[in-house]
């Protein structure tokens, strides 16, 4: 070899046999026998072990409580994460990334070694924004060893209706009740839409039985799709579909909510279009949450 020094050479193992298959991971000692000229030989051990060590951690995560509600009432109010890694090498480093539903990264924890110690999570990313109500997040967890093996594991997040109170009222956004689009069919979308739209009204009608002493005005909201077209085109959508469109889809959750045991007399209705988004209408990644349904609650 061109890096050993004069009168030595080195051997190098790929970690197979010699038929080229790979070998068993575990620990290994070489051993080498020299025969000289003269029929004198000559044998030596490595004086360390080699660990063979080819795998991805293993590795198993537990979230709870499930569903997570970090609405300040005092219950469910902090997700705890644990993480089990196990590898035949010492873990190097690890993640825990949680994204939203499309797929943007919402908050990410790492650190050095073992995950011994639990992550507690208020439900906020970084920059304060706290998780949508009645929607699923997924956790992402990753780890590495020392010999650069990595494996990954996923978890869903479901975060429970939110109940969040602001001065004297009380609110509550739902931005994952999925609609047909350009209509308030909350039925003919995707079966597992569909089958978690009902899971979701049956959930808020339980949690507004519980208010039975506040009002609740529905409010309806969309996404304004033509924001970048000019004031005049995109008044026009905002008159001649928006507004229409989610005050219809506000009457029918009200409809939906009735069918569940909530007075009518209780609930009042409104659809605001596009006018009052909670991000810009031209962040393309961001705005499906502006396409929501918010819950006022008046005390009577």
């Amino acid at each position: 070899d061109g890096d050993a020094p004069a009168g030595e050479s080195e051997i190098v193992w790929d970690g197979t046999t010699d038929r080229g298959a790979a070998a068993a991971e575990g620990v290994y000692t070489g051993a080498l026998a020299v025969e000289y000229e003269k029929g004198n030989i000559s044998e030596a051990q490595t004086k360390g072990r080699v660990l063979l060590d080819v795998s991805a951690p293993k590795i198993t995560v537990d979230v709870s409580p499930v569903p997570f509600s970090p609405d300040g009432d005092g219950a469910a109010d902090v997700l705890t994460i644990s993480a089990a890694v196990q590898d035949q090498s010492p873990v190097e480093s690890w993640t825990a990334l949680i994204s939203d539903r499309v797929g943007n990264p919402f908050i990410e924890f790492s650190g050095k070694g073992d995950p011994k110690t639990p992550i507690k999570w208020d439900g906020k990313s970084r920059s304060g924004e706290l998780v949508q109500s009645a929607d699923d997040y997924t956790l992402s967890f990753r780890a590495r060893d020392a010999l650069w093996n990595a494996g990954s594991v996923t978890e869903t997040i479901p975060v429970d209706i939110l109940v969040m109170r602001e001065g004297d009222q009380l609110k509550i956004i739902i931005s994952s009740i999925y609609f047909e689009r350009y209509t308030a069919s909350y039925t003919n979308v995707e079966p597992d839409q569909a089958a978690r739209n009902l899971k979701t009204l049956d959930r808020l009608a339980e949690i507004l039985k519980k208010y039975g002493n506040y009002r609740i005005k529905i409010e309806g909201h969309a996404v304004r799709e033509l924001w970048n077209k000019g004031k005049t085109v995109w008044l026009e959508e905002e008159d001649d579909i928006l507004l229409p469109l989610s005050k219809e889809r506000a009457d029918v959750i009200k409809a939906a909510l009735v069918e569940r045991g909530i007075l009518a007399n209780r609930i009042t209705t409104e659809g605001f279009g596009g006018y009052y988004p909670v991000v810009p209408h031209g962040d393309l990644e961001n705005r499906w949450k502006n396409r929501r349904v918010e819950f006022i609650l008046i005390k009577q």
